[in-house]
């Protein structure tokens, strides 16, 4: 029975999860990649190709969206997760997750300015 009630809450998680189109993590190796390009000339090329590969491992993005998703399981109780869900359903809730996609992050200046300067 404990079981299935995890597998549910989990379940609901990843709906949310999908609902908030959270999967825009995926974006962020994009702009690690390119952010490292930057260092390009002034690093060593198979250092810098060393430590973008670990950051592409790091960032995974289905590694995120799965950690993400235990989390909000382990955070919130499933009601509170199905309230969340009923909510995005409506309009204001469509509108405001548009408008999230539509300011999404497209450059790479707020990664270029939490690194080091080369």
């Amino acid at each position: 029975m404990a079981q299935t009630q995890s597998d549910e809450v989990g379940a609901t998680a990843h709906r949310l999860m999908i609902a908030r189109n959270v999967g825009a993590a995926s974006w962020f190796t994009g702009q690690i990649e390119a952010a490292f390009k930057q260092y390009s000339g002034k690093v060593d090329e198979r250092i810098l190709a060393a430590l973008l590969e670990a950051a592409k491992e790091a960032y995974r993005p289905d590694l995120l969206q799965d950690d993400m998703t235990r989390r909000l399981a382990k955070k919130l109780t499933a009601d509170d997760m199905e309230n969340a869900l009923t909510w995005l359903e409506t309009d204001v809730g469509q509108r405001i997750t548009q408008a999230k996609k539509s300011v999404q992050p497209h450059s790479t200046s707020s990664v270029r300015r939490d690194m080091p300067s080369a």
